[in-house]
């Protein structure tokens, strides 16, 4: 908010043209989803194979835009906006697991 005190005199009248000013990139690179296991067969006599593996979502966000998550809203009536106080970035999650072949 200091930012439109300091800045815009009170006698701006071109504060109706149309500006660049918030305007910044949002280039970025983003792993996504990542999986990685390994497969035991013939573990012994009782269990055929054992699978593990972990996957993670959200793993990283490569980026140099200062909001919270440079994947904005794209839809409605006011695409491209970044409304910082309404929406929450990706949350990372992870999940580990086991596959027994009896």
């Amino acid at each position: 908010m200091k930012e439109f005190v300091t800045e815009r005199p009170a006698s701006d009248t071109g504060s109706n043209i149309p500006s660049d000013k918030f305007i910044e990139k949002g280039d970025y690179i983003r792993l996504q989803s990542l999986t990685v296991g390994y497969t035991f067969n013939n573990f012994n006599g009782w269990i055929k194979n054992l699978q593990l593996y972990a996957t993670m979502n959200n793993v990283f966000t490569i980026t140099g835009y200062k909001g919270l998550d440079p994947e904005v809203n794209l839809g409605g009536i006011d695409p491209g906006v970044d409304y910082r106080w309404k929406t929450y970035p990706h949350t990372r999650t992870t999940m580990i697991g086991a596959k027994i072949n009896f």
